[in-house]
């Protein structure tokens, strides 16, 4: 993740099959444990994906704090 930009956003597209796929959770953790070491902040997202009648998971980090004063 050094090639992200401080004030970067990461998206985890699938992350629901995190159960199913092992190398989906080491993602997702890897993604959260480095928006929380940089200041920034991770939350899931549900919604449906083109043509499907079933929701999709993702998750998405922003690696700069949200609230901060240089925000």
């Amino acid at each position: 993740m050094r090639q992200c930009k401080p004030d970067g956003v990461i998206y985890v597209d699938d992350s629901d099959k995190r159960a199913a796929v092992p190398e989906m959770q080491k993602l997702v953790d890897a993604v959260q444990e480095y928006a929380l070491s940089v200041g920034g902040r991770c939350e899931f997202i549900t919604d449906f994906s083109p043509a499907q009648a079933f929701p999709k998971q993702g998750v998405i980090a922003w690696l700069k704090p949200m609230c901060s004063p240089e925000s």
